[in-house]
């Protein structure tokens, strides 16, 4: 494939122009690759055109592999599927492509449906989990930061702004429940929506957000437990009135 200017171009028939770059001063319209070195990451990026081939794109410049990989493995998951977790490993930690990391309390399984882009992934320890991400080379080491969701029954959405969501159904008994842990990169926005989507359009109840408690990376929970009381209370008090089929566990 050569690169052609834009007086070739034009004189190209329709038919053949589509395997042809070129270049166009008007945003998303340019037909050509542009590198731009990063010396930092030993790397160079390439700002691929937004159309090489009329059928194709831009992914007919990539080898078959790296395709499949894109639209095997990276697919939304709408079917519900449950998790086990080992008794035996109270700190192990819940991951999709380790965007972000969960930690369910005194819970020793749940389901979920997932509404992101990546592999999941179980890991014997949040610090396990981090490392893999960090050795991986996927992301520039982010800020993470801890939070807490109040002890639930039923289904909730733990949404991701711009990256999509992962519906939750803790099937534990309300009485027994615990908090839940999530470890995530502190410029992503987070939030809980309750119920989850799918029990809002089968039931049409409206959803309520509420967004998640930071906490310190080092918590003791024991000592923590006032506050965390305050904000499990606080939270049960806003979505009473709603908890027709997610309940949240009410603290004395």
């Amino acid at each position: 494939m050569k690169n052609v200017d834009i007086k070739e171009y034009d004189g190209l028939s329709p038919s053949k122009a589509n395997y042809y770059y070129s270049i166009s001063p008007y945003p998303f319209s340019t037909r050509k690759n542009f590198e731009y070195e990063i010396s930092a990451l030993d790397s160079t990026l390439i700002d691929t055109p937004g159309f090489l081939h009329h059928r194709k794109g831009i992914y007919g410049i990539l080898d078959k592999k790296y395709r499949l990989n894109l639209q095997q493995q990276f697919r939304f998951d709408h079917k519900q599927r449950s998790i086990l977790l080992n008794p035996s490993i109270p700190s192990q930690v819940f991951s999709v492509n380790d965007v972000f990391f969960l930690k369910p309390r005194g819970v020793s399984s749940f389901k979920y449906r997932r509404f992101l882009y990546g592999k999941l992934a179980l890991y014997n320890t949040y610090t396990d989990g981090y490392e893999h991400m960090i050795s991986s080379g996927k992301f520039v080491k982010p800020m993470i930061r801890r939070y807490i969701i109040p002890p639930f029954e039923g289904k909730i959405d733990l949404i991701f702004e711009n990256i999509g969501f992962i519906e939750l159904d803790n099937t534990t008994h309300l009485e027994s429940a615990d908090v839940w842990q999530l470890y995530a990169p502190k410029n992503i926005k987070k939030i809980v929506r309750i119920p989850s989507l799918s029990v809002s359009i089968l039931t049409g109840q409206e959803p309520i957000y509420i967004p998640l408690k930071e906490v310190p990376m080092l918590l003791n929970f024991k000592k923590f437990e006032s506050d965390l009381s305050k904000y499990c209370e606080s939270s049960f008090k806003i979505l009473g009135p709603y908890m027709e089929h997610t309940k949240i566990k009410q603290q004395h």
